[in-house]
């Protein structure tokens, strides 16, 4: 029976509501799916006449790819049969992916390009920055997947070492690039024993010591005189909050509303892992919320002046180039502050969640400390608390020899 080809809509949305486009090719009542590489709204297509109605913004572009597609598989077809050795579908479908993505660069970017719209931000940043990494590393040369090898991954491995990368950062980049890897293992793009990752190791990857700020330094914060309105005012506030609920991550606080406020409670959700945290406050942290609050303010206005009520922040990739815009402000204004305190640390925004678990440690059973940090499992809190734990230690000798000589 002649092989039939249509195009179809995926039945599952996609992260943001849109349904992507695939090639069906259908034998003997089997079929196999190939990804066009675009999504629309419901709205765009025909379901009775399985097309793209007229006013989809890609309507040409989608039909000329499902064209080629198309004509590249009937001649892959056709081939065999001149041959005499017929190609079934699931084998048409390999050798026309693998035709596709010969070039690893085509092949993430196709990635990129899908988990845009599947993925979160943060992912495709990391996937993205991996393949940027990789471009200049390699000079700019073309790669296919036949130029990786267990090698070459471990030549990248020292790379990023001279880079200055600390080695938690360089796992973490390594274990993407294996990902895009296993991606084109799955979609049969490679062979199994065509991946080096089959048999390179990922390396420990040993984080960089986390900076811990004392009780007394906290104080110094607190203590500063700045002007009040100014940038870095509302920074050290913004900080303190942090610090007094748990260690808010920055993504989370420059988002607070005052409609997360709910009496003397704090209660939101993290955009890191989705889950909610309620926490009641403490009289100080109240006591920086009423440096903001007035009768004018609405539910959905911003607590700290570092978004605007004004701006349309809905567009997740806008929004989280915002973040970075706004969290690279805060650390500057942070080792302003530091200098101004007299503290000699690399201060930052994520030191308020380190120095608050500090803190907590010796007060707070360690499943507790886990719900206020929000960790996943009691096995990260431990994996936390231990390498707190490690960086106290270093300096342990100087705080028993110095107690009571002041």
């Amino acid at each position: 029976m002649a092989k039939k080809y249509h195009l179809e809509l995926n039945h599952k949305p996609n992260a943001d509501g849109k349904y992507s486009l695939l090639l069906r090719v259908s034998e003997n009542r089997k079929h196999k799916r190939i990804s066009l590489g675009y999504s629309i709204a419901s709205k765009y297509w025909n379901e009775k006449n399985k097309s793209i109605r007229v006013g989809c913004p890609d309507k040409r572009k989608i039909e000329e790819k499902f064209r080629q597609l198309q004509n590249d598989m009937q001649d892959l077809d056709l081939e065999g049969l001149k041959r005499k050795k017929p190609v079934s579908i699931e084998v048409l479908k390999n050798r026309v992916v693998k035709a596709q993505y010969h070039n690893f660069y085509d092949f993430a970017d196709s990635l990129i390009k899908r988990w845009k719209e599947t993925k979160s931000v943060n992912h495709v940043k990391h996937i993205q920055s991996i393949v940027d990494n990789l471009k200049v590393f390699s000079g700019d040369r073309s790669l296919n997947f036949e130029d990786f090898s267990v090698e070459l991954i471990k030549d990248l491995e020292a790379w990023y070492v001279v880079q200055k990368n600390v080695g938690s950062t360089i796992k973490e980049k390594l274990r993407k690039l294996r990902m895009i890897f296993k991606e084109a293992e799955e979609a049969g793009i490679i062979e199994m024993q065509q991946n080096p990752f089959r048999k390179y190791k990922l390396p420990k990857g040993v984080s960089a010591p986390k900076v811990i700020l004392e009780a007394s330094e906290i104080r110094k914060i607190e203590k500063l005189v700045l002007p009040p309105g100014s940038l870095i005012y509302h920074v050290r506030n913004a900080f303190l909050f942090s610090f007094m609920n748990a260690g808010i991550r920055v993504g989370d606080l420059i988002q607070l509303k005052w409609e997360n406020i709910k009496g003397d409670s704090l209660d939101y959700q993290m955009r890191k892992n989705g889950k909610r945290l309620k926490v009641r406050m403490v009289k100080e942290a109240q006591e920086i919320l009423s440096l903001y609050y007035n009768e004018s303010v609405s539910p959905s206005d911003y607590i700290f002046p570092f978004f605007s009520s004004k701006v349309d922040y809905s567009d997740k990739f806008f929004l989280d180039n915002q973040i970075s815009s706004r969290t690279a402000q805060i650390n500057e204004n942070l080792k302003a502050i530091a200098s101004k305190a007299k503290i000699n640390k690399p201060l930052s925004s994520h030191i308020a969640r380190h120095s608050f678990a500090s803190k907590a440690i010796d007060t707070l059973p360690i499943n507790e400390l886990r719900g206020l940090l929000n960790h996943s499992s009691i096995k990260t809190t431990s994996t936390y608390i231990g390498e707190i734990n490690a960086d106290r230690a270093s300096d342990a000798l100087g705080r028993v020899f110095n107690k009571g000589r002041k």
